[in-house]
């Protein structure tokens, strides 16, 4: 049986097994000259410190040359790899088009004979030393045709890499990983294993269900909140936490999958013979995630219910506030969205309600937001309940909107009622075009020219 037991004992350690390592194709190849003039330059960062530029010796020198770069990003230090390489080395076949990749763009990048490849460690903060790489690359290379993370098998477009790097608020967690949902069919129905991709980097496990038979939305949605959970206070083997709440605390706890297949048969998806094989390898440190009930261990899966019926899920107080910061940061994108998709008509429905006039959707775009409210009893004014509303009206300052749930903990807000709050009080916001293509404070770089 293959252990990783030293690994995971580094991982609850608080240390980094691994590095980010992520390639910029450019729109013409660089040569070492110019990244040291650049990186020597300044103006090159307002948020970047470079504190040296030497020569680096990298293992591989028939294919790579570079510079090791010392650097300061937010009174943290990087030793960050910069290297130029043959794009000969990566088997584009790997990788997901994630965000919308031009075609054409794509095409064009891969028939580049070199890229630019950036290869750090992350410090206590995975997300802001993310950002930071994201703004190194944007700075070096502003004519990007695409962005490499080697992490998640992920390709993204430069639009993305623009907006992200410029921005004040890291990009979502969502960017830090990746989730493969892999299946197969038998006896009638479809087994799933879901696992991620991409989490080493960022000092804990990967995380896995096994043996999902139902309900594979809400286990997908359900791995992608423990994430956010994980990121800024991950548990340690075995311990329990609650991840949302129904009526009744949703409560999790994660196994490493050497110890974990013990509870599943022999030739379940995912197991010995999938992390072992020619095409899939999958041997490093990575949690199986398991509901607890009563004191048992049992399948997430009897979750799937609770998850479909809007429950409250728990984020940490540290992503409930970089979310908010962004929505709030990207805000005029949503507005001016807003101004141009919605027109004002007469409806004598709403009449009494707003003011005589109604904003109808346009071409069927529809508009939300998202409003921290105080709940009630809160000991502090950050115990807020974050409910989802309908954008009736957006203004530069104020929104006004209508309640589509029911709270769980405000007693003086119903379903329906229509309320107006300055736009200092958004939280998420999310835009559906005519087509249901939807846009968040992340991905509205795709509606950007």
């Amino acid at each position: 049986m293959h252990t990783n037991d030293k690994k995971y004992k580094l991982l609850s350690d608080g240390e980094k097994l691994t590095p980010s390592v992520i390639g910029v194709i450019p729109y013409q190849n660089h040569g070492l000259p110019e990244i040291r003039e650049k990186l020597c330059s300044y103006s090159f960062n307002n948020n970047i410190r470079i504190l040296s530029v030497d020569d680096a010796h990298l293992a591989d020198t028939c294919n790579k040359r570079g510079y090791t770069v010392t650097l300061e990003y937010e009174r943290n230090i990087y030793t960050i790899q910069i290297s130029i390489v043959k794009t000969d080395n990566i088997n584009f076949q790997d990788f997901g088009l994630d965000d919308m990749i031009d075609e054409g763009e794509f095409l064009s990048a891969i028939t580049s004979t070199e890229y630019i490849e950036i290869r750090m460690m992350f410090g206590k903060n995975p997300l802001k030393s993310f950002h930071c790489q994201l703004q190194l690359s944007y700075s070096l290379i502003p004519d990007a045709w695409m962005v490499i993370d080697c992490a998640t098998y992920r390709v993204l477009p430069r639009k993305w890499l623009k907006l992200a790097a410029k921005s004040k608020t890291p990009p979502s967690p969502d960017y830090l990983y990746s989730l493969h949902a892999v299946y197969e069919e038998k006896e009638g129905y479809r087994n799933y294993w879901f696992k991620t991709h991409g989490l080493l980097r960022c000092g804990f496990v990967d995380l896995e269900i096994l043996n999902i038979r139902s309900g594979e939305q809400q286990m997908y949605d359900l791995i992608n909140n423990v994430v956010k959970r994980f990121l800024y206070n991950p548990p340690l083997e075995n311990e329990k936490f609650t991840i949302g709440f129904d009526g009744l605390q949703i409560n999790l706890t994660w196994i490493r999958w050497e110890r974990a297949l013990a509870y599943f048969s022999e030739n379940i998806l995912g197991g010995d013979e999938d992390r072992y094989s020619d095409e899939i390898k999958h041997p490093d440190p990575s949690g199986i995630l398991f509901a607890i009930e009563d004191g048992n261990l049992i399948s997430p899966e009897i979750y799937a219910r609770a998850l479909s019926n809007n429950p409250i899920l728990f984020i940490s107080e540290e992503e409930t506030c970089r979310m908010g910061n962004l929505a709030r940061e990207r805000y005029p994108f949503f507005f001016d969205l807003f101004s141009k998709f919605l027109t004002t008509r007469n409806s004598s429905f709403l009449k009494k309600l707003v003011n005589n006039t109604r904003l109808k959707p346009k071409e069927d775009w529809f508009f939300w937001a998202k409003i921290g409210l105080i709940i009630d009893d809160a000991k502090n004014e950050t115990e807020k309940e974050h409910l989802w509303f309908t954008v009736i009206d957006a203004g530069e300052c104020n929104i006004r909107c209508q309640l589509i749930n029911d709270p769980y903990w405000i007693s003086n807000i119903y379903k329906g009622d229509i309320r107006t709050f300055p736009t200092e009080m958004i939280t998420d916001w999310l835009i559906a075009d005519k087509d249901g293509n939807q846009y968040t404070p992340d991905s509205i770089y795709q509606l950007l020219d």
